[in-house]
């Protein structure tokens, strides 16, 4: 690691809560959450195992949405905040498929024009999070299913949390978040946790020999430096800016 790097490093230990840990994680997932790189990943993949035994046996018991169902009849499991199941393809192949746990984030009634002329039934979407792995989705409602029991799913281990990466910040474009989950997507990489804030633990992250995030702004044009301290009073103010946003249309 180069000397400024190891500085980082020194400084951001330093200004630590008590909670800084050196642990692994592997990558499962990168994407924006406003100007802040959010990082997705497992600290005990094994744990996975666990979730999947466990899902195989909920499946015989779980119930499916028909899209042939009046809208209101789908609505009904629908519920913001509800964990479900989703069937993810793999691959080509029958088998290359797995079903993942789910979040239920929003509920998207499509009634166009086109429907209606050509007399189908209004679309039901559904976006969702992947509670193991990070990430979201827009999903039919017939592609999820509900286990008898509410808590089956909430019941199970949590193996995936999210992750701020310090000293960096930006408005990433899709093509910048593309090229840092081709680097880091699938590996298991050493984290620093430097501060915890809610759901989020705040990071540094080694790649190789580099300090992550001095990677991408020196190396890869990617991202602008940021100070530990500024980052994270900006993302509290962030956080607040997002709760009240929902809460008005929540409102509405």
């Amino acid at each position: 690691m180069s000397s400024v790097s190891s500085a980082a490093s020194a400084r951001s230990a330093a200004s630590t809560t008590g909670t800084d840990t050196t642990k692994r994680l592997q990558i499962t997932h990168v994407d924006a959450f406003g100007p802040y790189l959010r990082i997705y990943g497992q600290q005990n993949p094994d744990a996975l195992a666990v979730v999947r035994n466990r899902i195989q046996e909920l499946l015989r018991t779980c119930l499916a949405i028909d899209p042939t169902w009046p809208v209101q009849r789908q609505q009904v499991p629908l519920r913001i905040g509800t964990l479900c199941l989703y069937k993810s393809t793999k691959g080509i192949a029958p088998a290359d498929f797995e079903f993942l746990r789910v979040r239920i984030l929003d509920v998207i009634i499509n009634s166009g024009q086109q429907n209606a002329t050509q007399g189908q039934k209004p679309l039901v979407k559904v976006e969702v999070e992947f509670v193991d792995y990070g990430g979201k989705a827009l999903v039919g409602s017939y592609e999820l299913l509900f286990p008898k029991q509410a808590d089956a799913l909430s019941s199970m281990p949590t193996i995936c949390a999210p992750y701020i990466l310090l000293g960096i910040c930006k408005d990433f474009k899709p093509e910048e978040l593309e090229e840092i989950s081709r680097i880091i997507l699938r590996q298991t990489l050493d984290i620093s946790i430097d501060h915890e804030f809610k759901q989020y633990k705040f990071i540094t992250m080694k790649w190789k020999e580099f300090n992550f995030a001095e990677f991408l702004i020196h190396q890869k044009k990617i991202g602008a430096p940021i100070a530990n301290d500024l980052l994270r009073d900006n993302f509290a103010k962030f956080i607040k800016q997002q709760n009240q946003k929902q809460q008005q249309q929540q409102q509405q």
